[in-house]
């Protein structure tokens, strides 16, 4: 295919892959690749006074307009991994070299997959038979000439492939120029090894302030490539990286963009626009209000929202990178061994369809989770035999929420009297477990495994959910449960394995 013909101000823009490519020189020659090459649009329209246009903000960083960038939008409405993705893979081909970072491995590589995904665009538009225009739009007529566009020709344009130096792999694309776009994981090691002129920087708030100033030193100017550096992010914690980084804008001039759920929402008059209604419905019904007020409608966080700031959920997680994890699957991270010692917990979800059964470690510092298993929808039978058979592997003591179930509970028991505490959550016994799991949590004396169910809960576990009208997940639950053992302030009393608490 030779050159492809577009509007005045993209006529700059080929379509030739296998010929050079020539990077875009204005806003609308930049959307224009990201539509025709790889299917990427973005809302051009601000809906909201204040805010700003998705793609004002993707396309100010593309042209290095300010050396570095904050983006402040909403949780799971405001497109930021897509939109980073998207810069990444126009940065990439332009022959910067590219460093994506987030508060965890796993959402560098969502921001990454975005551009993996992207180069298996195909698109088919229709070229003008008078003039040789190509439209995006499924327009009835020309937007160059005229011309009714069903008297032309239908067209397919590929994404660049010749430019690409071999197949994108999990993390990683290499240019025939040399160049890279790579996904890091959120350590310090991997922050003060590569040095591209392009940094972006997702979900900021789940980065400590330490390894966000670390990441802030990579981005280097060359001679040929001008450095430029996003930090894009929800804001959830008070005193968190968010914070400071909004407080630096301030400081130091960096341009702060800002867009909601209304700025993305579908409509006619704003091009490139994806939300729908529904998700918007769907959501209000599964957040709290609080939720929904800091997180999507970008209000301030306040000290009485969530309960574990960044800081603590890496000392909690050992700063491992997050790992997939399913329901219905158990998984045993150590073996019993005679030395040690065990409390096996389990919480049955009688307001969800989750139960949860928990076994920690005790005799270490910190005290570790060593087996977990979590029941989605399954009969109480199977979840209790679970807890049964766990209790008698690990042995040590075991602790359950009996709270109204007790007799049905008790039917299918089958641990020892002297060795199982029937928990009955009362309001001074329910304060008592989670004040003492938030602070044995806070001290460091408990890790867990980089599961991404547990640090998904850790991370959004709202004060209102432990000691309001909300709901403790029930991960929480029987973690709480454990530790309330693990801390020598639950023990049974033998004969009816009723609960005993002690003082805190």
């Amino acid at each position: 295919m030779g050159e492809v013909h577009v509007p005045a101000s993209t006529a700059a823009v080929t379509a030739d892959t296998s010929g050079a490519y020539t990077a875009p020189q204005t806003d609308e020659e930049l959307a224009w690749q990201l539509r025709a090459y790889f299917g990427l649009s973005f809302p051009s329209v601000a809906s909201c006074p204040g805010h700003t246009a998705p793609f004002q903000a993707l396309a100010d960083a593309y042209f290095a307009r300010y050396p570095t960038m904050v983006i402040h939008a909403s949780r799971s409405f405001g497109g930021k991994t897509t939109l980073l993705g998207g810069l990444s893979i126009m940065e990439v081909i332009a022959g910067f070299d590219v460093a994506l970072h987030a508060g965890s491995g796993g959402q560098s590589r969502r921001t990454y997959q975005v551009s993996q995904r992207a180069w298996s665009h195909r698109g088919i538009y229709r070229q003008c038979a008078a003039c040789e225009y190509i439209d995006l739009e499924d327009e009835e007529w020309c937007a160059a000439c005229g011309v009714p566009m069903a008297e032309g020709t239908a067209i397919a344009i590929s994404p660049p492939l010749h430019l690409l130096e071999s197949e994108p792999t999990r993390m990683f694309t290499r240019m025939k120029a040399g160049n890279v776009l790579e996904a890091l994981p959120a350590s310090s090691k991997a922050a003060r090894s590569p040095h591209p002129q392009r940094l972006r920087v997702d979900e900021v708030d789940e980065l400590t302030v330490t390894l966000l100033d670390t990441i802030l030193a990579q981005a280097l100017s060359d001679p040929a490539r001008k450095a430029q550096v996003v930090l894009a992010s929800t804001r959830q914690y008070e005193a968190g990286a968010m914070t400071e980084t909004l407080k630096r804008a301030g400081q130091n001039g960096w341009p702060v963009y800002r867009w909601c759920y209304l700025d993305t929402l579908v409509s006619q008059d704003n091009p490139g626009s994806w939300l729908l209604h529904e998700n918007i419905t769907e959501m209000r019904t599964r957040v709290t209000g609080r939720t929904w007020r800091v997180e999507m409608d970008l209000q301030a966080p306040d000290s009485g929202g969530t309960i574990f700031g960044p800081e603590v959920i890496a000392s909690l997680f050992g700063g491992a990178e997050e790992v997939p994890d399913d329901l219905n699957r158990y998984y045993e991270w150590e073996p019993p061994t005679p030395e040690g010692s065990y409390v096996t917990a389990a919480d049955w979800g009688r307001k969800t369809d989750l139960a949860v059964v928990a076994t920690l470690r005790t005799d270490m510092e910190p005290i570790r989770l060593v087996a977990l298993q979590r029941f989605y929808r399954a009969p109480w039978q199977a979840s209790i035999g679970h807890f049964n058979e766990r209790a008698a592997r690990y042995g040590g003591l075991a602790i359950h929420d009996a709270t109204g179930l007790g007799d049905v509970v008790a039917a299918y028991l089958d641990v020892p009297e002297d060795s199982v505490i029937d928990y009955i959550f009362t309001s001074a016994s329910k304060a008592a477990a989670y004040l003492n799991y938030e602070g044995m949590v806070e001290q460091g004396k408990l890790r867990l495994p980089p599961l991404e169910s547990l640090i998904e809960v850790h991370r959004y576990l709202q004060r209102g959910d432990l000691y309001g009208t909300g709901h403790p997940p029930d991960e929480i639950a029987a973690l709480a449960l454990g530790m309330m053992v693990a801390a020598n302030r639950a023990r049974p009393v033998g004969g009816g394995r009723m609960f005993m608490p002690r003082t805190i």
